[in-house]
């Protein structure tokens, strides 16, 4: 058994959000045989992803059927040097033009489900004129300062949390502009103490 008859058995390995098999959707970063042991290296970039958990399961179970051990390893791309967020492993956007449709209740539920699975989780409320996620999960602490005037995050159910809401008072009317939402928006990115996640929403 060489890496070219690992390859075509993991061809029958599929990923099922995509349809097709983990091969030729480029998934397999590289296979070596070591002392009749597979060595597989996945492309995987979603950690504790239910699907990706059951690739691995199902590449363990395909090579198991024909008497071969394998270790598996995954590698998650990383951010570019110089990127906002270099220890954040994955963005999840939650946007609407419309508003009252729902997009602070899908983010705070896509936060805390991940969370439960054990990710690492930031979430981050981008709206400067009706910010609710606060509210919305009861977070009382207000975020903490630094020596060197880094912000940190509160943190609920396990999530880290900023917000507009956290840096008005409440019912404070806000107007911005364009350029300030920009600044605003960057300037929280930038100096807020995310630490290392595995998500930000």
């Amino acid at each position: 058994m060489n890496e070219a008859d690992v390859r075509s058995l993991l061809r029958g390995v599929e990923d099922p959000d995509l349809g097709d098999d983990i091969v030729s959707l480029g998934l397999i970063n590289d296979v070596e045989m070591r002392e009749e042991v597979a060595h597989v290296s996945l492309a995987l970039g979603a950690p504790y992803s239910p699907n990706e958990t059951a690739i691995a399961s199902r590449v363990r179970e395909v090579l198991g059927e024909e008497g071969i051990e394998c270790e598996l390893t995954a590698n998650v791309d990383r951010p570019a040097e110089g990127d906002v967020l270099p220890d954040v492993k994955n963005v999840i956007a939650v946007a609407s033009g419309k508003g009252g449709v729902g997009k602070s209740t899908v983010a705070v539920n896509l936060a805390a489900g991940l969370s439960q699975r054990g990710a690492r989780v930031g979430l981050f409320d981008a709206d400067v004129y009706g910010p609710n996620v606060p509210r919305m999960v009861d977070a009382d602490e207000r975020p903490q300062a630094t020596a060197e005037e880094q912000i940190i995050p509160p943190e609920k159910y396990g999530t880290k949390l900023m917000s507009m809401d956290f840096l008005t008072g409440e019912d404070d009317p806000v107007i911005w502009r364009g350029p300030m939402v920009h600044k605003l928006l960057t300037q929280l990115f930038e100096d807020v103490e995310w630490g290392a996640l595995d998500y930000m929403v």
